[in-house]
């Protein structure tokens, strides 16, 4: 049977959709390390001061910014595989990781 769009399911192996994630393989990823960036620099701009409700936009807003942009995002679909639609690309990335394992 050839892969294509509509059999792509028969092909997931167990406990690795998350590899399919566009957004967990790109954006929240890149969130993730924008925010941890805007907080040091928080902290270092206002020592003593912690992030609250009160201030939490002032370091989430620029975090965000950085990491929602349209070719992080659509380099996420790419990197999956999805779009343009390429299912050796996800056979590639579960490679990947199983050899870190």
């Amino acid at each position: 049977m050839p892969m294509n769009e509509e059999n792509l399911k028969n092909y997931l192996s167990p406990h690795t959709t998350h590899e399919c994630q566009p957004l967990d393989t790109s954006f929240f990823r890149s969130l993730k390390s924008h925010w941890q960036d805007f907080c040091h620099r928080f902290y270092q701009t206002n020592p003593g001061k912690v992030i609250t409700k009160l201030n939490f936009n002032l370091v989430f807003k620029p975090a965000w910014e950085s990491a929602a942009t349209p070719a992080n995002l659509v380099n996420g679909f790419k990197k999956c595989g999805i779009y343009p639609f390429n299912p050796l690309q996800y056979r590639l990335s579960l490679i990947q990781v199983s050899l870190y394992i």
